[in-house]
């Protein structure tokens, strides 16, 4: 899994966030709960955005994840496959939900859209993939 670990996190929000997400990883599933979702946002952004643009929307989608209850937690990594299959792909956002209602809040929630409108612009190519984790 693509993890942003403390040693890779670069601001006091994101490691406040991630922090966060390994204090609460276990009561975030219990036994029996089927409906947890993992919500994978695949991106690459365009080309002539600069380092700093990018850790920019890196920092932005992080601190909007964090603010928002309807996420249980929030991770994110750069490709670093030597597999060469990502087809453009560069960075992975993953969310997960605790249960499917809390995804279908988040997607229309007016943080999520007000996030959208400043990070759409930003990207080339954007892939999203949920599932439903199961025992």
């Amino acid at each position: 899994m693509i993890a942003m670990t403390l040693t890779s996190v670069k601001s006091d929000s994101q490691r406040r966030l991630v922090i966060r997400n390994l204090r609460t990883a276990a009561s975030v599933r219990h036994p029996g709960d089927l409906d947890m979702i993992r919500h994978f946002v695949f991106v690459k952004f365009k080309d002539s955005l600069s380092q700093a643009d990018v850790a920019e929307m890196i920092e932005r989608f992080a601190k909007m994840a964090e603010e928002m209850d309807e996420v249980a937690a929030f991770e994110y990594g750069p490709n670093n496959s030597s597999e060469g299959l990502t087809k453009g792909l560069e960075h992975c956002f993953n969310l997960s939900f605790a249960t499917i209602a809390d995804r279908d809040a988040y997607l229309p929630h007016p943080k999520h859209e007000a996030f959208k409108e400043i990070f759409v612009p930003t990207i080339a190519d954007v892939m999203v993939f949920d599932y439903e984790v199961t025992e």
